[in-house]
């Protein structure tokens, strides 16, 4: 498991081959910056997003 601040993720790009963030979304003031960070350091994207 690793711990990193969202909008500036501490790997180099396509480090990952997933990442979990789980009721994380809705607190992130800046969705946009935190989701190009994330698919830099992605192998492949894929969001789930639970409704409800």
């Amino acid at each position: 498991m690793h711990v990193a601040n969202i909008l500036d993720i501490p790997y180099r790009g396509e480090f990952f081959d997933y990442v979990i963030l789980n009721h994380v979304m809705e607190h992130i003031s800046d969705e946009e910056a935190a989701m190009q960070e994330i698919q830099r350091v992605l192998k492949l994207v894929l969001v789930l997003q639970r409704l409800g």
